[in-house]
């Protein structure tokens, strides 16, 4: 097994062509792209363990229109962590 360092918010490249498995756990929300990220995966990887944070429920608050199951969060929301752009979570 290796780890490798990858900027993951630039157009990266993975360094090796197939992977048996891939662990990336607690990630997904700080990417500007993640879904730049998941398809580049999904494309080499057999096996991917996901974990991401799960939202808490705030009422009263309703995604842009066309927003596909992702919402911008304010600073409070995203735990004063500047990192934090995308929390998914059910809407409606």
């Amino acid at each position: 097994m290796r780890v490798h360092e990858i900027d993951l918010d630039s157009q990266f490249a993975l360094p090796a062509q197939h992977y048996g498995a891939v662990f990336f756990l607690g990630l997904l929300y700080h990417l500007k792209n993640p879904f730049y990220v998941l398809e580049a995966l999904a494309q080499r990887a057999e096996l991917c363990f996901l974990s991401t944070r799960v939202a808490r429920q705030a009422h009263g608050r309703h995604a842009a229109a066309g927003a596909a199951g992702g919402v911008l969060l304010d600073p409070a929301e995203a735990n004063d962590d500047a990192t934090n752009f995308w929390i998914f979570s059910e809407i409606g």
